[in-house]
């Protein structure tokens, strides 16, 4: 990514508009662990090792292809120590086309409409005694993009199989494909959604730039409105994972990923960027996709959240609040399997320690640790 903004950077803004924040994250990836940013000194904290290494700084921008990777593995970890003895189910809900002009140009409001709008449809059906009549846990992941970078905003959530009535454990009374039905659960979501983005539009908080002015006006909102509830609202459920390494692995895929990686990028040939991915009309199949320069820079543009914007979010008994205190009721209820979720947990801070904590790769004792700066 930082050879494409380096070609190509200077001549897209001459034509496009970018807003600071965007103009701010490209820069940060053009100079990611270059002599721009600066270098620093890393040491082994070990005394009989003599281990020592000059080193670029990184950039820490969550949009960079560089600087996910241990952030992603601290997460994942801290989630790891949190995992109960129960199956957890995978869910996505996605958004309609139809509402993708609004959603770029208005990414702070419909993104969190959007979580509100899901994750309040699945507290309600788990607090709804014919389903569960509990409350669940879950995490959701923002993702806004698909297979050749096209904006298609989606949430990933991992929920727990069960959940809390007071300090009480509920299972599910039964195994199925997903806690709840589907379809009921993407009516819902769609209700919710076009409830919370009229009550936005009341306070004002939409823009409608351009194009967008012709569904300004009170009417012409409306009429949007009716027609975004009759579109359907793709969601789609599996069955629970096998077992917590599964969960882990699921989320550390999907959790800190950026709109594309570096290992996508194929090449670069008469002004079109090459990069591959999976074509899921065609069975996921493995394929190359080709976009002129421009409208690749200005699909990665539109993957840029919003400063601040929390792309990870917990729910239910998850809520950071209270979330320590829950598990580890829960965790108390399971006594009998408390043994496995240690073993899992252990066998992963074996294998992730040397990337979190910066094991030496000369001694394999110490801990890198940064000295000072030498810019």
């Amino acid at each position: 990514m930082a050879d494409i903004f380096n070609k190509y950077w200077d001549d897209y803004i001459i034509t496009h508009n970018v807003s600071r924040h965007q103009h701010k994250v490209v820069g940060a990836i053009k100079y990611c662990r270059t002599s721009r940013l600066g270098s620093h000194i890393e040491r082994c904290s070990n005394p009989e090792c003599d281990y020592e290494v000059i080193a670029y700084n990184s950039c820490r921008d969550r949009h960079c292809p560089k600087c996910s990777t241990s952030k992603k593995l601290k997460w994942v970890t801290d989630r790891m120590k949190e995992l109960l003895p129960i199956p957890y189910y995978h869910f996505v809900s996605t958004m309609p086309d139809m509402i993708s002009m609004l959603c770029l140009f208005n990414p702070s409001v419909i993104y969190d409409i959007f979580f509100k709008a899901t994750s309040q449809a699945l507290n309600a059906f788990s607090k709804d005694p014919k389903f569960l009549g509990a409350q669940l846990g879950f995490v959701g992941v923002l993702h806004t993009w698909g297979k050749s970078l096209w904006h298609h905003p989606h949430i990933h959530y991992i929920i727990t199989g069960g959940g809390l009535k007071g300090d009480k454990w509920i299972n599910l009374p039964y195994q199925h494909k997903f806690l709840f039905p589907a379809k009921a659960v993407s009516r819902t979501i769609r209700g919710r959604f076009i409830k919370l983005l009229k009550k936005a539009y009341d306070e004002n908080k939409l823009v409608f730039p351009g194009q967008l002015e012709e569904i300004s006006t009170p009417l012409e909102f409306r009429r949007f409105c009716n027609k975004l509830g009759r579109e359907s609202w793709y969601c789609y459920a599996k069955k629970p994972f096998s077992g917590p390494e599964k969960v882990l692995q699921y989320i550390g895929r999907y959790t800190h990923r950026v709109a594309i990686s570096n290992s996508r990028l194929i090449d670069i040939r008469d002004d079109r960027i090459l990069f591959s991915g999976k074509d899921y009309k065609d069975n996921g199949k493995q394929k190359v996709f080709s976009l002129d320069k421009d409208t690749f820079i200005q699909r990665f543009l539109w993957h840029i959240l919003p400063s601040g914007f929390r792309k990870i979010r917990h729910f239910g008994f998850l809520n950071t609040g209270f979330r320590s205190e829950k598990i580890q009721m829960i965790r108390e209820q399971f006594e009998a399997m408390a043994q496995s979720i240690e073993d899992e947990i252990n066998n992963w801070m074996d294998r992730v320690a040397p990337f979190i904590y910066h094991i030496c790769p000369k001694c394999h004792k110490g801990e890198i640790r940064f000295c000072f700066d030498t810019s």
